[in-house]
């Protein structure tokens, strides 16, 4: 998984869960309220309070709602209606991942290769990271690629790291373009290439990730000025959109 560093996948994610909390709690409340009888003499009231609103969270996943069903693990993962119960939340996230829920099978990922939640199982991690990576979702890029990377819960393949991790820092998470550029500078699964380990290093660290200063540093340190302005042209070639 992300390491301490890696900021990019809480960032991701944090957006992720708040946009859909928000989203899913507007809608809820306007399906609820459009399904009420005009003349009912009870009309069903929207969330007077925040553990209401968590229960109408529940419900809905109960009813087999995909998305409600990812966002009541979220909030059991989190602790958001008392104590945190991971193994309950990775119940919730293999529902809705089982229906096609690309957040829902990241977070069954990092629940399966972190052993919270679920019993560690890197093979099963990998599933299910692949799962997201193929509906989009940028941290089960990087991910996977570090599985490849290390021959963690899948036949070690640095050619499948740097597809993956290429992917994830083309779209411009800042981890990978770190591990990409580590790559690049060491010559595994691509050629060796200093100049656009270069580039790549100095994305990550514009970015924010400053563990890519170290190996920027010394590779600086090497270079020629004609290297410099080589080096330079590859990072302005490099196309990156925001995370």
């Amino acid at each position: 998984m992300f390491g301490p560093g890696d900021r990019d996948a809480g960032r991701y994610r944090e957006h992720s869960v708040l946009k859909s909390l928000v989203g899913t709690m507007v809608l809820a409340v306007a399906a609820v309220m459009a399904a009420t009888p005009a003349r009912a003499a009870d009309p069903v009231p929207p969330p007077a309070n925040y553990l209401d609103t968590m229960q109408w969270y529940a419900n809905a996943a109960k009813a087999g709602d995909p998305q409600a069903q990812y966002l009541y693990g979220e909030i059991l993962a989190r602790g958001l209606r008392g104590n945190a119960d991971r193994n309950a939340a990775a119940e919730w996230f293999e529902k809705a991942a089982r229906q096609g829920h690309a957040l829902a099978a990241y977070a069954l990922g990092t629940a399966y290769e972190s052993g919270r939640g679920r019993g560690r199982d890197p093979a099963k991690a990998a599933e299910w990271y692949t799962a997201a990576a193929k509906a989009g979702i940028l941290p089960a890029f990087h991910n996977l690629a570090r599985l490849y990377e290390t021959g963690t819960g899948v036949k070690r393949d640095q050619g499948e790291a740097v597809k993956y991790y290429t992917a994830a820092a083309e779209a411009g998470l800042a981890a990978s373009q770190h591990n990409l550029g580590l790559l690049y500078l060491e010559g595994r699964g691509v050629p060796k290439d200093p100049l656009r380990a270069w580039a790549w290093l100095k994305r990550a660290m514009d970015g924010g990730y400053t563990a890519a200063a170290r190996p920027l540093g010394t590779l600086e340190k090497s270079m020629s000025e004609p290297d410099k302005a080589k080096a330079y042209q590859i990072l302005k070639d490099i196309r990156v959109k925001k995370p």
